[in-house]
């Protein structure tokens, strides 16, 4: 599984980032993975990594999702929780289950044009595939009556957070090896 040091970004993905804010930081390197990087796990996927970001009620929490099994949340406000994938096997095998199944919806989004935090209400996907990141954005008020694409993404992001939620909460993750 990568490391967050490993992580290499490829380009001016997020526009004038701040290098000083560490959340913003660790969306850019997660927005700018390199396909190249994965390619033992990519298979005759497209897909390689998610960002999804969360604005509930004000506050942002970003989920990191890469083909490789890693899975981290990071709070805008700081702190977070790294490499869960990495401690538990299943949730490693539900992530990469993701990150394919986005492969699935790609073809139905928009490549996107930027990288913008979600407005209170929305829960942003960022695919990142190959050289393009498409967005998908989902808006809390309308869930039900959204295209079919953002549906899937909502559900089955629903369950990789159920089942991440359900091991932080049942382990005290940072006595695991």
């Amino acid at each position: 599984m990568v490391q967050e040091e490993e992580i290499v970004f490829q380009g001016e993905v997020e526009p004038n980032p701040s290098e000083e804010n560490p959340y913003l930081g660790l969306r850019r390197k997660v927005l700018g993975l390199k396909r190249q990087d994965f390619v033992a796990y990519m298979r005759e996927h497209a897909v390689h990594a998610v960002l999804i970001d969360t604005n509930m009620d004000g506050i942002i929490y970003s989920v990191a999702l890469v083909v490789d099994g890693t899975i981290s949340l990071y709070y805008q406000t700081g702190g977070g929780v790294l490499g869960m994938g990495q401690k538990f096997p299943d949730l490693a095998m539900a992530t990469r289950a993701f990150v394919y199944s986005a492969d699935q919806v790609i073809s139905k989004l928009p490549v996107a044009k930027d990288t913008n935090l979600p407005e209170i209400g929305e829960r942003t996907f960022y695919i990142i595939a190959e050289d393009k990141v498409y967005k998908a954005v989902s808006h809390k008020s309308q869930m039900a009556d959204e295209p079919y694409e953002i549906q899937i993404l909502n559900y089955l992001s629903e369950k990789v957070m159920a089942q991440f939620i359900s091991l932080y909460e049942a382990k005290d993750i940072s006595k695991t090896d």
